[in-house]
């Protein structure tokens, strides 16, 4: 997983509940991808663009935000360190319930 634009849920599938709810929202289209796949994200009157690879992010977040490259360092930062310490919480969901439960030895 890298750092980016990360899925709420099912969102990236047109087909699912949650998108669909999204798309009525905001109006058909919180985070349109163009042919090559690059997401844009619409806030305001702004349009923004998420780019593949954590440091094209990074710069590309710079571009858009110069006054604001320590707080979007920050930002990435913080996104690795949530992406650690969820690794273990997502991990025993993943393992059937009748599992988790079993006896330490």
């Amino acid at each position: 997983m890298d750092v980016g634009v990360h899925y709420v849920g099912d969102v990236h599938d047109p087909d699912s509940e949650v998108r669909r709810v999204f798309d009525f929202l905001t109006a058909d289209g919180w985070m349109a991808a163009d042919a090559r796949g690059l997401r844009r994200v619409r806030i305001a009157n702004g349009e923004y663009e998420f780019v593949s690879g954590r440091e094209n992010l990074r710069e590309r977040l710079k571009g858009y935000f110069p006054a604001e490259g320590l707080a979007i360092d920050r930002y990435i930062e913080v996104l690795l360190d949530a992406q650690r310490a969820s690794l273990t919480y997502f991990a025993e969901k993943a393992i059937p319930a009748p599992l988790r439960a079993w006896p330490e030895r």
